[in-house]
């Protein structure tokens, strides 16, 4: 079941967001799966990154970007020009997510650390 927790704190904190997604899925399967779905994804090239690339889901002012750690994780981290957007963003990613039974959870902060918005499929925030 995906599920949001909206703790209900100011939407216009500069926000930015955690998570993670659980899937055996490789980075270019993961894209297909959000290109599909009619998001604006693509692949990056970085030294920065372990595997030498990330994949970053975006809209007109927010980003998430999903960095492969392990076989069956990715780290996602995110941030944008204010809560609305990156609320949005997360929420169709998650969707998307969800229609593909993919474990996932993201975590949006305000600016002064305090969790807003609880954002998951099959991931108790208590987990």
């Amino acid at each position: 079941m995906c599920a949001i927790e909206n703790a209900g704190l100011d939407p216009d904190n500069d926000p930015c967001l955690s998570g993670q997604v659980i899937t055996p899925l490789e980075i270019t399967e993961l894209l297909a799966e959000f290109q599909r779905a009619g998001l604006d994804a693509e692949i990056r090239y970085s030294s920065f990154y372990e595997i030498g690339c990330y994949l970053r889901v975006q809209d007109e002012k927010s980003a998430l970007i999903f960095e492969k750690i392990e076989p069956e994780e990715y780290l996602v981290h995110g941030d944008a020009d204010s809560l609305k957007e990156l609320i949005a963003l997360a929420r169709s990613v998650s969707q998307m997510l969800c229609q593909s039974e993919l474990r996932h959870r993201f975590e949006l902060y305000d600016s002064q650390d305090q969790l807003v918005d609880y954002v998951h499929f099959n991931w108790s925030q208590h987990n």
